[in-house]
């Protein structure tokens, strides 16, 4: 399932390709309502730019580098969805989206740690949250380490 957002010139339109109609239920206000992180990665004017987010229901999804600048949530789910990160390499930026309140989890790979603020995470750690609505956005700085670069919500970062 895929959750596509375009933007109008009266606003944000979100819609699920399995359903013709607005998103609603199973945090689809509080996704609708918590935009900002999208709406700072949609530049330009003029026709309407479409962003699709990716969803699992239940599992691991397992990202790659080919993933860069991909939205990832969790609609649906019927259990913690995990999303195991690509082994970091300067440049890539992921985001996730926390639609469903069974939660969303972003594990390091290997040795790579993912950093709030000054926090580091542990080596092959995760963070994660199950606040509908939370979002954030992490970007590798070099071969080692994932940065949060913005955040809405409340996310848990497995220390050392």
């Amino acid at each position: 399932m895929a959750i596509t957002l375009v933007t109008l010139d009266s606003g944000l339109k979100v819609a699920r390709d399995d359903a013709p109609a607005p998103l609603a239920g199973d945090g689809g206000q509080a996704l609708t309502d918590n935009f900002e992180l999208i709406d700072s990665h949609i530049q330009g004017t003029g026709s309407p730019v479409v962003i699709n987010i990716n969803h699992i229901a239940s599992g691991t999804g397992i990202l790659t580098s080919s993933d860069d600048r991909q939205f990832f949530g969790n609609s649906g789910a019927i259990e913690e969805v995990r999303y195991a990160l690509p082994a970091a390499t300067a440049g890539i930026q992921l985001s996730f989206i926390v639609v469903s309140d069974k939660g969303l989890r972003v594990i390091a790979n290997g040795a790579n740690q993912i950093y709030a603020g000054v926090i580091s995470g542990s080596p092959g750690g995760y963070i994660s949250s199950s606040g509908i609505g939370s979002e954030t956005s992490i970007l590798a700085v070099d071969s080692n380490n994932w940065f949060m670069r913005e955040q809405e919500g409340i996310w848990i970062i497995q220390t050392q």
